[in-house]
């Protein structure tokens, strides 16, 4: 397996951790269980559990960005409706939410 893919599937395995257990109680043994990887592998790709963290943090970032450009995309090239701005907005803000249960999870 590639770098970037087990990069991918540790991220998104420590995603799930997080957010199951929350990032204190996490460790990086439940994370490489998780994503089926070594702990040489994890040591490859991040340099501590907190670096993991931040990689998780931006890579759900930039999943909101995404899902939100695309939305506005198709708005703005007159595939939407009034209707449609209302889910995208109600969407949107669902998006964030879970970005600050997220965050939340987290930090505590």
């Amino acid at each position: 397996m590639n770098k970037k893919a087990t990069s991918t599937i540790i991220i998104i395995a420590a995603k799930e951790e997080y957010q199951k257990r929350g990032y204190p109680a996490t460790e990086v043994d439940h994370i490489i269980k998780r994503a089926k990887v070594s702990k040489e592998e994890f040591d490859e790709q991040f340099s501590s559990l907190e670096d993991c963290c931040l990689k998780v943090l931006k890579n759900h970032a930039q999943e909101m960005k995404r899902t939100s450009r695309n939305m506005m995309k198709m708005t703005i090239v007159g595939k939407g409706s009034v209707c449609f701005s209302m889910i995208y907005t109600k969407m949107l803000k669902v998006f964030l939410m879970r970005g600050i249960r997220f965050s939340i999870f987290i930090m505590m």
